[in-house]
């Protein structure tokens, strides 16, 4: 028997990291990473000898979108207008040898190792991320008679039931916990809960980079912001005039209904740490963009080291204790209370304060979290 698992999140590389040692310890299995720049996170993990064979996403070829986005932004771009055309070009090529030759040569153009791998009947596949990596190996895994598992990368979990592209049910999902979960599938896996698992943070920790030098802050008893990834208006967008007025409408709509709740979101962090006591910190979105703490240069929020490890794992290392956690919105929080064992922590989402949009299914969602983890999350309607 040989598995594959296809993690598009550190999150759910932790989640494959447990699952490899609790569930498939004896199962050859390989991994792949689609995040980009994870040359040395592939490399620890090979070191590691959990996977047998270990790819990670090529370097991204960014296309003549990309180049224009930053053009008419005016900011620096990565790459000229002719490297942005070749890279486009080389794309389209690409694909039209997928059509030709089969799936195996756009896995070859997207990944790093994959020559490795691509001989490999697999009998279980465990991912969910609507990717061009996860669809190609959908497309090329379903010639043969292959497990299609859902392997927990967040609240989307609980919600789709889809690995890939719409049309891609899922046999099986591995879930921290089924109960959770709004549609029906034809087999549901428990997660082992890693709090306590001293095995998987062994390995996690070692895969990941840290390192019991980075537990130098207590922050029980504390509160703690997450920033969900909003930006203000662009600068380019703030004096439209004439034709370009009419160019960037659509940029323009687009931006502003995320300029309105990255606003709010500042507002609240800025009334959440006047009113606190204790420490207050804040834990920056991955998309948060630089500068974002000007906006609280003379608040008390102090921000948290920037660490390239999943936010779960850190807060297995920490323990963390009587701490409440604000968010807009934000996966790492609602999972909190599934992931950890109980230390009196408390959740706050502010998203009917700050206008996000959320969806029917996330509200049933969190309908059930609050019934089989009551008392942790509350969800304020008025401004605090």
């Amino acid at each position: 028997m040989r598995i594959l698992f296809v993690c598009a999140t550190e999150y759910q590389l932790l989640n494959a990291i447990s699952a490899k040692l609790n569930l498939f310890a004896q199962v050859d299995a390989d991994i792949v990473l689609q995040r980009k720049n994870s040359r040395e996170l592939a490399a620890r993990l090979k070191e590691s000898g959990l996977f047998a064979e270990v790819c990670y996403a090529a370097e991204e070829a960014l296309g003549l979108h990309d180049w224009l986005r930053k053009f008419t932004s005016r900011s620096e771009s990565k790459i000229t207008f002719a490297k942005a055309l070749c890279n486009d070009i080389s794309t389209f090529i690409v694909s039209v040898q997928e059509k030709i030759f089969g799936e195996d040569v756009t896995l070859n153009y997207l990944l790093h190792g994959y020559e490795r791998i691509k001989g490999y009947t697999y009998d279980e596949m465990l991912a969910q991320n609507n990717s061009k990596i996860v669809n190609v190996f959908l497309k090329k895994i379903k010639k043969h008679k292959c497990k299609l598992s859902i392997l927990e990368e967040g609240i989307g979990s609980y919600m789709e039931e889809n690995i890939g592209a719409r049309g891609t049910l899922a046999d099986c999902a591995y879930l921290y916990d089924p109960r959770l979960a709004l549609y029906k599938c034809k087999e549901f896996k428990k997660l082992p809960v890693i709090d306590g698992d001293k095995n998987v943070l062994k390995y996690a920790n070692f895969i990941f980079g840290y390192s019991d030098s980075d537990n130098d802050i207590n922050y029980d008893n504390s509160v703690i912001l997450f920033e969900n990834g909003c930006e203000k208006m662009p600068e380019y967008l703030t004096n439209t005039h004439g034709i370009k007025k009419i160019l960037l409408r659509n940029p323009y709509k687009k931006h502003y209904r995320m300029h309105e709740r990255y606003v709010k979101q500042v507002e609240c962090f800025k009334k959440i740490a006047q009113k606190s006591i204790g420490n207050v910190y804040m834990k920056l979105h991955p998309r948060t963009a630089s500068g974002f703490m000007d906006e609280f240069a003379n608040s008390k929020i102090i921000e948290i080291k920037s660490y390239q490890i999943p936010w779960e794992l850190f807060t297995l290392n920490m323990k963390l204790k009587n701490v409440t956690m604000y968010a807009t919105l934000s996966s790492a929080v609602c999972m909190q209370p599934v992931l950890m064992n109980t230390r009196n922590n408390k959740y706050v989402l502010l998203y009917k304060i700050t206008g996000e949009t959320v969806s029917d299914d996330f509200v049933k969602f969190m309908e059930k979290m609050m019934t089989y983890y009551p008392n942790v999350f509350s969800i304020p309607t008025e401004q605090l």
